[in-house]
């Protein structure tokens, strides 16, 4: 699966507003969301650099949601098509309390685009391999 609509930090983009009423509206997207601060030099639409970025995730309870999202999927966690996502744990204490909480996102890519981070090419490819595999059994 190639992911080709990279999510670009924005605060004032229809992201974050279509979240912030979601967020209203229903209870269980809030008790499911964590927000964490990253200390980053980024470039913003209004051409100043933020050094301080707030990233919403959005967590799985009994289906997998995308983390950027909270879109629901139709498969269950913990089933084996949790290799058609890109799964991450937070163990550098920046989820407090809760550092077994897996989040799924669509590729790689869309992790590496949220996040701000690189991931090595021998990584992308492993998850390609089990997305392939997978795949293949789904049709």
């Amino acid at each position: 699966m190639v992911y080709d609509d990279y999510y670009n930090f924005n605060p004032e983009n229809d992201y974050f507003q279509e979240n912030q009423i979601i967020i209203k509206n229903d209870k269980n997207q809030i008790k499911n969301l964590f927000k964490i601060k990253r200390k980053i030099n980024k470039l913003c639409n209004d051409n100043k650099f933020r050094n301080n970025i707030y990233l919403d995730l959005y967590s799985s309870d009994k289906y997998i949601k995308n983390s950027i999202s909270g879109m629901e999927t139709p498969y269950k966690v913990n089933s084996k098509f949790e290799d058609l996502f890109f799964k991450v744990k937070f163990v550098n204490g920046e989820i407090k309390n809760k550092d077994n909480i897996t989040f799924f996102y669509d590729s790689p890519e869309q992790f590496e685009n949220h996040q701000f981070v690189t991931l090595n090419d021998n990584t992308k490819k492993n998850w390609k391999e089990k997305y392939n595999n997978i795949s293949k059994h789904i049709n």
